[in-house]
């Protein structure tokens, strides 16, 4: 069985849904410090976090990833056991497949590989591993950073493997994320029976008409390359009564989706305003979830442009759609990220599957650009 396969089987066999890292990282350090790695385990609250190096000095290239995965909801609803790691003929099945354990198990044995050919590289390689990027994100790659920095380490570009392809690994990478701004507003009612509380004292009606007008904003589109901005609704609900009850209360929960043309600062602002032109009691709270970030051409993006090229024949998309990722800590440093890693087509599903054929290319593109990136000088 080929490394690559093995590796990602028994990590998806480890059932670490965030923040549990179920001894994931203790593998991926076995196999690196096997290979000359400098391991350091770097724990921060219920985190757990992994930074290993190879190499000493500039440019320093990490590979970024997650040993955590989102919950495998009702076993019923797999075909296959979730954290059993089943191989079929041209699939791997199991929670974190693609999302993203996958992704590691080609990382590290690329860069196994590379260094066992070539151990005098220039520069460092290093992985940066957390076990929080499904969950707040706030004890892991942000913590790490932070003490990189104030350790005096630097980071020139990071290759983060979340799930940035298409059909097949390395027909797009990421270059770009929209931020992720969420809110979650309250209205104060008069409760009462319905034939006596006037239509405007109600909670409810209050709070749709809230929320038409904030589907209203402007999305801002073809200002940029990114997607315009979007507003969803996620949860609406009101305080217990009965059919002819108006509620005292009622609550949603709304997130939005903004590119680099916009700040939270300014979305914040906006829909206050639109908020306080409705009479009545209310709250709203905020919960800044991530920035945007658009990470500039660099040495990087260019290295993996050219390897795909070279390895599956074509000039991959330069994605800036999606949900967050880690990319964001790094971009916020000033670093080039890169996000190459495998379809996204069944993220996050029920029978999350893989294909063999997508890890090993994913693989081989990881080794090729590790050996581009820090090849020696002539």
């Amino acid at each position: 069985m080929d490394p690559v396969i093995l590796l990602a089987r028994q990590l998806i066999k480890r059932p670490s849904v965030t923040p549990d890292d179920h001894g994931c990282q203790a593998l991926i350090a076995d196999r690196l410090g096997a290979s000359g790695f400098e391991i350091s385990h770097l724990p921060f609250g219920p985190v757990a976090n992994l930074w290993a190096t190879h190499g000493s000095g500039e440019p320093v290239l990490v590979f970024a990833g997650h040993s955590d995965v989102v919950p495998a909801g009702p076993v019923s609803r797999w075909s296959v056991p979730p954290f059993a790691g089943m191989l079929g003929e041209d699939w791997l099945y199991g929670r974190g497949a693609i999302d993203m354990k996958g992704a590691l198990a080609a990382m590290v044995e690329a860069a196994v590989a590379s260094v066992d050919v070539s151990p005098e590289h220039a520069g460092t390689l290093a992985f940066l591993v957390t076990s929080d990027e499904e969950g707040p994100a706030v004890d892991g790659t942000l913590k790490v950073l932070g003490y990189l920095r104030g350790q005096g380490v630097p980071v020139t570009a990071a290759l983060v493997g979340e799930p940035s392809s298409r059909d097949r690994a390395g027909d797009a990478i990421r270059i770009g994320r929209r931020g992720s701004l969420s809110g979650e507003v309250r209205f104060e009612g008069a409760s009462g029976h319905v034939a006596y509380v006037a239509p405007e004292s109600n909670p409810v009606h209050r709070l749709l008409g809230f929320l038409t007008q904030c589907r209203k904003l402007d999305p801002g589109a073809g200002q940029t390359i990114f997607p315009p901005l979007s507003f969803h609704v996620t949860s609406i609900e009101a305080e217990a009564a009965g059919r002819n009850v108006v509620p005292a209360g009622a609550r949603a929960l709304f997130n939005l989706r903004y590119p680099p043309t916009s700040t939270c600062h300014e979305l914040e602002d906006g829909i206050q305003c639109l908020l306080n032109a409705i009479p009545g009691p209310h709250e709203l709270h905020w919960r800044r979830s991530a920035e945007p970030y658009l990470s500039p051409p660099g040495r990087l993006r260019e290295c993996a442009r050219a390897v795909i090229r070279e390895r599956i024949g074509r000039e991959p998309e330069l994605r800036v759609d999606g949900g967050t990722s880690d990319g964001r800590f790094f971009a916020a440093m000033g670093c080039e990220v890169v996000e190459l890693g495998l379809p996204s087509e069944r993220l996050h599903a029920f029978d999350e599957r893989v294909s063999v054929a997508d890890l090993l290319t994913l693989r081989d593109l990881y080794r090729d650009i590790t050996e581009r990136y820090l090849a020696p000088a002539a």
